[in-house]
């Protein structure tokens, strides 16, 4: 019946606090204090007012205790989500979230499935640092996206509760499913098109050119009016591609085209199969072809393998007018380029170039050994076939005569007459007089032939 247990620890700074200890023994009963068990009474431990001293309960054992609520969740959680006196302790009743959301201070005016940027307003939080206030976005592919207003107020996939009331904290979805405020502006939208940033404020639409993107469409979209679909939420850079037949998790499993220009911004493009210019003017095929209309470079290097040999040497040996070179390289259409290391002594040529070999000869036989080196290049002939020539006509034997035929229908041009020309008058003889330059003396000595 009712009563107290009165134990004083003392006021000096030497004095042991009471205990109260309940011994269960050895035995299998439990060992039990009951505390307030009438409606309206209340239990304090501790009797620091300022509530800055720390209490500690030491349970050896198993603690158990009837909470407020029944949900599904299994953890605890306090009922509002700031501190205050005389918070109440219970099974978490929010309803189980798909995206995981910030708090961040948003505008008024924001409302839930609101696509939100960053604004120029900077905010102080609860723990002094600055955060911008975010407003809905009203440009397409707005380049200081953040994300969605998601009505996410769970314990365990939002946080950032550190923003005062006044500022207006509200979570903002920055990564799962969550719905979304769009429009048609872009045409319809399908099942894993990239969602971006429209005219109206706080609406996305499907993205068509490179940007800024805020995710990708979980749900179609044809209507009219704006309304909301299930996005999947993946703010960041889209590079443009056409999607010919999307998926939920990237966006695009096939690029059919790109409408713009597209920098790599110094990063490399891997696992090319073939790269083929505007026009096919140039292409680079899977084994490495090149085909290009002209060549400027700095420096060209040739490389030479056991497999392929595109320049070698040979020589002409001393006494030889002929040497066949054999190179699996080289094609019966091939241009052989010959650089001679030495004089060959007297004319050259290559008489022939067949598959796999060619054969230079010299008009005399080498006086030494004529070492050379050579160069194959091959040849694409994509001119046009020149037309044969007629046959000549059959020489004519000493008996016959060319005879001429005239057509029928053309009349024989006349004989020409000969025209006589005046003679010019024959200019007077005037006697000139030798000079040494012109003659030599009649009695000059005649030249000596040298011994």
């Amino acid at each position: 019946t009712g009563g107290s247990v009165t134990m004083a620890g003392g006021n000096g700074t030497g004095d042991v606090g009471g205990n109260v200890t309940i011994n269960a023994g050895s035995g299998s009963a439990d060992g039990s204090i009951s505390i307030g068990v009438t409606t309206g009474l209340l239990t304090t431990i501790g009797n620091d007012p300022t509530g800055n001293a720390t209490v500690k309960l030491d349970v050896n054992g198993l603690t158990r205790t009837n909470l407020q609520a029944s949900a599904s969740d299994y953890a605890l959680c306090h009922e509002t989500n700031g501190a205050s006196d005389d918070q109440v302790i219970g099974d978490c009743t929010s309803a189980a979230t798909a995206d995981y959301a910030e708090q961040y201070p948003v505008a008024p005016d924001a409302d839930y499935g609101d696509i939100m940027v960053a604004s120029e307003t900077l905010v102080t939080t609860k723990d002094g640092d600055k955060v911008p206030q975010l407003v809905k976005s009203t440009q397409p592919h707005q380049p200081t996206l953040i994300g969605v207003v998601s009505d996410n107020y769970g314990d365990f996939t939002s946080a950032g509760y550190n923003i005062e009331a006044a500022d207006n904290p509200m979570p903002v979805a920055l990564n799962g499913r969550v719905l979304v405020k769009v429009s048609i502006e872009n045409g319809p939208i399908k099942i894993g098109d990239p969602i971006t940033t429209s005219t109206a404020p706080g609406v996305g639409m499907k993205a068509i050119e490179n940007g800024m993107i805020i995710g990708f469409a979980l749900n179609a979209f044809d209507q009219a009016e704006p309304g909301k679909i299930m996005v999947f939420i993946n703010t960041g850079w889209w590079n443009g591609a056409t999607v010919q037949s999307g998926n939920a998790s990237s966006g695009a499993d096939e690029i059919t085209a790109i409408s713009y220009d597209l920098d790599l911004n110094g990063h490399a493009l891997l696992n090319v199969r073939t790269i083929h210019g505007l026009g096919d003017i140039w292409s680079i095929d899977e084994n490495g072809l090149l085909k290009v209309k002209e060549i400027v470079a700095d420096k060209i290097s040739l490389r030479v393998t056991d497999a392929l040999k595109t320049v070698g040497k040979a020589k002409i040996p001393v006494g030889s007018t002929s040497v066949t070179v054999l190179n699996d390289a080289i094609k019966a259409n091939s241009e052989i380029f010959i650089n001679f290391k030495s004089n060959p002594g007297s004319a050259w040529w290559t008489s022939a170039t067949f598959d796999g070999g060619f054969v230079v000869n010299t008009e005399k036989p080498a006086a030494a050994d004529v070492p050379f080196s050579y160069w194959i290049m091959g040849v694409i002939d994509e001119t046009t076939p020149t037309p044969a020539l007629p046959e000549p006509p059959p020489a004519l034997s000493e008996n016959e005569a060319p005879v001429s035929v005239i057509s029928e229908d053309i009349e024989p041009m006349p004989e020409p007459v000969p025209s006589i020309e005046p003679q010019p008058e024959e200019p007077a003889t005037v006697p000139q007089e030798s000079t040494f330059e012109d003659q030599p003396p009649t009695d000059a000595p005649a030249a000596k032939s040298a011994l």
